[in-house]
């Protein structure tokens, strides 16, 4: 499991054997975003791996997206942080997503300012008056890329 260049393949077999994780493995997930990261691998890893992974140990793993958003070395795992809820609908924890959008929504990176929106967006379709709040209160800091991709349901 040392090499991952194959994640895509990697990545539906770890979620076929879903009922076999254990919290042990974010950081086989964490070393997928790590290495030969691309938005379409970092995406399919952190919505479905990730974000299923803590919905399953979230009293041990949600720490470990406190720290992955601010994480120094890289905007995947930043952006995983930021996405990781996107399939949690009315479980999505409020608070959390806002605030990794403002820690991150000065940042100038585009796959930064497009996950943002995405996550707004996601959310927006179970609570569009906390996003559109959200948006005009930080409609100063947030790019034009993540208002509009975030104001696009509501």
């Amino acid at each position: 499991m040392d090499d991952f260049k194959n994640h895509k393949s990697f990545a539906d077999l770890a979620f076929k054997y879903k009922k076999l994780w254990t919290p042990a493995m974010l950081g086989v997930f964490e070393k997928m975003i790590r290495t030969q990261s691309w938005w379409d691998t970092v995406d399919a890893i952190s919505a479905k791996l990730v974000g299923g992974l803590i919905q399953q140990f979230p009293t041990d793993l949600m720490p470990h997206m406190e720290k992955w958003i601010t994480d120094a070395e890289s905007f995947w795992i930043q952006r995983c942080a930021l996405i990781f809820q996107l399939s949690y609908k009315d479980e999505t924890n409020e608070d959390m997503l806002f605030r990794f959008c403002a820690i991150r929504m000065k940042d100038s990176e585009f796959f930064i300012r497009k996950a943002i929106g995405w996550s707004l967006r996601q959310y927006s379709k179970n609570n569009p008056s906390a996003v559109r709040r959200f948006i005009e209160a930080n409609s100063e800091e947030l790019s034009p890329l993540s208002k509009r991709e975030g104001s696009k349901y509501i």
